[in-house]
């Protein structure tokens, strides 16, 4: 869950956010594919109150307390168009959410598909978080979506790939019976 709070005690002031850091393995998609599409699943609690918005996660595979900035862009003053964001902004739906990821997620999907690697993502509030919307005092927004610690497995977050595997190479020998091609064509 992602929340983000603004809370006035003691007379201090402060925002308390939440951001969600998910990999993805891709070492089981089959060698030489190409990624064309790409698509992340959410399930929804029912509680959101804000928008999200899915960006490049920069962080090691042993997520640390230290990692809380760990999305490019990070850093000293850094504002939303320093961010390499992989989605628009989406006001989650009860249930589950398909979000469709732009071609900059693509691309860096490929890449570290063919580096071995997995596929970093931050989700962070868009308005109060990733815009940095002064959220007022007292108030409270949240992202409610479940994470792969949710016990039930059937709703954990899951990437959705579109691939392309390399045309065959070689020759074809026949030499005799019948060959029938179902779409597609042969060049002799």
């Amino acid at each position: 869950n992602l929340y983000i709070y603004y809370t006035a005690a003691y007379s201090f002031k402060f925002w308390q956010i939440a951001r969600s850091f998910q990999d993805f393995d891709l070492s089981s998609l089959p060698a030489d594919v190409t990624i064309t599409a790409a698509t992340i699943n959410l399930y929804e609690a029912g509680n959101s109150t804000s928008d999200l918005i899915i960006i490049k996660g920069t962080f090691d595979s042993s997520l640390a307390v230290e990692d809380f900035d760990s999305f490019t862009g990070a850093g000293s003053g850094w504002t939303s168009s320093d961010v390499t964001t992989y989605s628009s902004a989406l006001d989650l739906d009860d249930g589950w959410n398909s979000i469709t990821l732009n071609s900059t997620a693509i691309t860096d999907i490929q890449t570290a598909f063919q580096a071995g690697e997995r596929f970093k993502i931050v989700l962070m509030d868009k308005d109060y978080d990733y815009d940095d919307t002064n959220i007022g005092q007292g108030s409270y927004v949240e992202l409610d979506f479940n994470t792969i610690d949710n016990a039930d497995s059937d709703k954990h977050p899951y990437l959705e790939l579109t691939y392309a595997e390399p045309a065959p190479s070689g020759k074809l020998t026949l030499n005799s019976g019948k060959l029938t091609l179902t779409g597609g064509k042969i060049k002799l």
